[in-house]
C-alpha cells in the first residue's frame, strides 16, 4: 500500500491518495484467483468530503475481469 497526502491542493484540504494491490490465492490448493488494484482519493471542500475510487480486478481462475469507478460526496451540517 502506498499513500500520499497534502494539507492543501488548491481549494481542497486534507487530500489523500492511496494505491492498494491485492493478490487473491487459495489457502489450500495453491490457486491464484486474480489480482486487484484499488485507487481511492478524497479531500475536504468546505463542509463536503469528496471521494473518488477506482477498482480493477483481473481474474485468473475465478470470476471475470471487473472495473468500477465511483464518486462519493458527504456533507456535514
Amino acid at each position: 500500500m502506498q499513500q500520499r497526502g497534502w494539507k492543501h491542493l488548491g481549494r481542497v484540504k486534507a487530500v489523500s491518495v492511496t494505491a492498494i494491490w491485492h493478490r487473491f490465492e487459495s489457502d489450500r490448493l495453491v490457486w491464484h484467483y486474480g489480482n486487484a488494484l484499488d485507487l481511492p482519493a478524497q479531500g475536504l471542500l468546505g463542509r463536503t468530503t469528496a471521494g473518488i475510487r477506482f477498482a480493477d480486478y483481473r481474474a485468473d481462475t475465478a470470476a471475470v475481469d471487473t472495473r468500477k469507478l465511483w464518486i462519493q460526496l458527504d456533507w456535514m451540517r
